[in-house]
């Protein structure tokens, strides 16, 4: 977000090569940065660039729907700052897609029901909301 660096992800550093990690690339050039994340999956960086909301384990190679188990998806939110993570969603389903809006993230969940819905969660609070309700 502050356009001094790109955010990547590549399974180059990892064997066997199924799992993604996170680099951070100087905008005007240079040598790539590992990030201290284990694994890489789909993310959003806040507004500041000190929190990094992220999908762990990776789920973008799986085809499944409505999966249930322990390779489901959860949403991690990493402090770049504190070099602290801490997991934000807890449930045997899928997690996925977060984006920050302000302090708030925005993300996907079929808890409710065997249909993705929107949901938000308050970094600050510590709170869950659903936002959509599609049946």
């Amino acid at each position: 977000p502050d356009g001094r660096s790109i955010l990547l992800r590549s399974a180059r550093a990892s064997a066997p090569s199924r799992v993604d990690r996170f680099f951070r690339v100087p905008a005007r050039g240079g040598f790539e940065e590992m990030l201290a994340l284990p694994t890489a999956g789909y993310a959003g960086l806040s507004a500041d660039a000190n929190l990094i909301a992220f999908v762990s384990p990776s789920y973008d190679r799986r085809t499944w729907k409505r999966y249930r188990g322990g390779s489901a998806p959860d949403i991690w939110v990493y402090d770049f700052d504190k070099n602290q993570s801490e997991k934000i969603t807890d449930w045997d389903g899928s997690d996925e897609w977060p984006m920050f809006h302000g302090r708030t993230i925005y993300y996907c969940s079929d808890r409710d029901s065997k249909i993705v819905n929107l949901w938000a969660y308050y970094v600050y609070v510590k709170t869950h909301r659903q936002c959509t309700t599609f049946s």
